[in-house]
């Protein structure tokens, strides 16, 4: 049945009311029912595929799924709270839409090869809620007539199944329901740091504001909740723009070692605003890797990942400041090489760009033996040597094409609505002013080594910048004023004044040499 503008217009007024969302997705089936838009089905696990965009797109850990069923199979299962959460979608009516779907769900089950089979052909539909029981029913294969499992398994339970011509028209209502369901089931996995991260990244897609995407992803009530804003200005600043490459690798690399950990807020907080004091750099590359090194840490505590600390990278940014800047260099040029593999899968891609990560943080921070390798490297020649063989080595030869890689997005200039930025592959010109924010075109300066001196500043490139057709440096530099050289250390030091014609003074100012 077709979703008509009044059924829209009323659906759309329930998800942005200021109701709780387990309330707004109440109303929400109670209007799909009654329009013919959803109903009540009996099926077995063997008919479903998980949605793409299940947990903000990071779909499931299949780590995850066995240890929750485990927990299941210890504690017994009762349908009728299984029954509460299952909700999905029909899959889609597009070839090409349905063919993605399919895709991303074989691409998952690759992944986790020895305990994920992959799309059988036989699937219906795309859940949202109960994906990691489902999907742990529809791996365990058959079980033993009289099993707790086995009547699950063999006759299925009750889902309430969406038209998928509701999610072709409200892009963002697999999101609401996934961020619901996935909190309120009796045996969950809680929604971690990456999930929300990849749910952001989403909504940031849909061109949803900082605000509009934080509250969104705060209705599921996941447990990083308090410090979402953070995670948040994670995403706006080091993913790689707008596209967000590096929040599926940080996604897909959290699956690799076990079960999911959280970073907690202290680690999170800490990535997100920590100050390097690099020139000329905000060290993006640098930040995903030890997100992607603390994913990984062999120790935690209550769940959250105990490796790396504020002391670390303190002593990083004063001792090691050479290598930090080697290691964000080295970072980068891994991360577009690694894109160029095209002969790899994209999870093998995301594995070796991982290890990567790790073997290069652990180094700079003098923690090599806290790490899940305990090989130690001697240098950065060798682990980027050791890069480049896993890179290189060659395919599998039954394994066919990956699929062309989309890329990082090379735009630097912050998207309109969302503020996000392309810190990886920004130009020297962007980072200067994120780092100076105060700066701005058309804005006038003073210095405090000049008296009355106005500064305009009429253009901002990667050579530094223009004041009233006078260039200076960002950093240390020197300049002429009155025929005598001084040596200026801060960009300006001074605060924003108004510009009146008659104070303009003309001063040439040059990089230090």
């Amino acid at each position: 049945m077709a979703l008509t503008a009044d059924v829209k217009k009323e659906a759309e007024a329930i998800m942005a009311s200021a109701d709780v969302a387990n309330m707004k997705v109440q109303k929400l089936n109670a209007l799909w029912l009654q329009h013919g838009l959803a109903s009540h089905q009996k099926h077995t696990p063997d008919r479903f595929l998980i949605h793409p965009m299940n947990r903000g797109g990071a779909m499931i850990n299949g780590h995850d799924m066995v240890a929750k069923g485990e927990r299941l199979l210890a504690q017994g299962l009762r349908k009728d709270l299984l029954e509460c959460s299952a909700v999905a979608f029909a899959m889609s009516s597009s070839a090409s839409e349905r063919d993605s779907q399919v895709l991303a769900n074989k691409t998952l089950s690759e992944q986790f090869s020895t305990i994920m089979q992959p799309p059988t052909g036989k699937e219906l539909f795309l859940t949202v809620g109960c994906s990691h029981t489902t999907m742990f029913l529809k791996n365990l294969g058959n079980l033993q007539a009289g099993h707790p499992l086995h009547d699950c398994i063999q006759h299925g339970w009750q889902w309430m199944i969406l038209s998928d011509v509701l999610e072709r028209e409200l892009p963002g209502l697999p999101l609401l329901y996934s961020s619901v369901l996935n909190n309120t089931n009796a045996v969950h996995v809680a929604s971690t740091e990456m999930e929300c991260l990849a749910t952001l990244s989403k909504f940031f897609k849909m061109n949803r504001s900082l605000e509009e995407a934080i509250n969104a992803t705060k209705q599921g009530e996941p447990v990083c909740k308090s410090y979402l804003n953070s995670i948040a200005h994670f995403a706006q600043r080091y993913c790689g723009g707008t596209e967000m490459p590096m929040v599926d690798f940080l996604v897909a690399f959290s699956k690799v070692y076990g079960e999911s950990l959280r970073l907690g807020s202290e680690f999170t907080k800490l990535i997100a605003h920590y100050d390097f004091k690099m020139d000329g750099s905000l060290a993006p590359c640098f930040r995903i890797a030890c997100v992607a090194t603390q994913m990984s840490s062999p120790n935690q505590v209550d769940g959250v990942a105990r490796l790396i600390f504020k002391s670390d990278l303190d002593a990083a940014k004063t001792k090691r400041k050479a290598e930090l800047e080697e290691a964000e260099e080295s970072l980068r040029d891994a991360w577009h090489v690694a894109q160029l593999a095209l002969y790899l899968p994209q999870a093998k891609r995301n594995e070796i760009f991982g290890r990567f990560c790790v073997r290069m943080v652990l180094f700079v921070l003098r923690k090599q033996g806290k790490g899940q390798e305990k090989k130690e490297w001697a240098s950065f020649s060798a682990i980027r040597d050791a890069f480049a063989e896993e890179l290189m080595r060659k395919k599998n030869p039954s394994e066919g094409s990956a699929p062309a890689s989309q890329g990082t997005a090379a735009a630097s200039v912050p998207a309109a609505s969302t503020n996000v930025v392309n810190m990886v592959d920004a130009s020297k010109a962007s980072i200067l002013l994120l780092q100076h924010n105060h700066l701005e075109v058309g804005s006038t300066y003073m210095n405090d080594d000049h008296g009355n001196k106005v500064w305009t500043l009429t253009a901002v490139s990667d050579a530094g910048c223009t004041c009233l057709g006078c260039i200076f440096h960002v950093m240390s530099l020197a300049y002429t004023c009155n025929g005598s050289m001084h040596i200026y250390q801060t960009l300006c030091s001074g605060s924003n004044i108004s510009l009146c014609a008659s104070q303009r003074s003309p001063c040439q100012r040059m990089l230090r040499s």
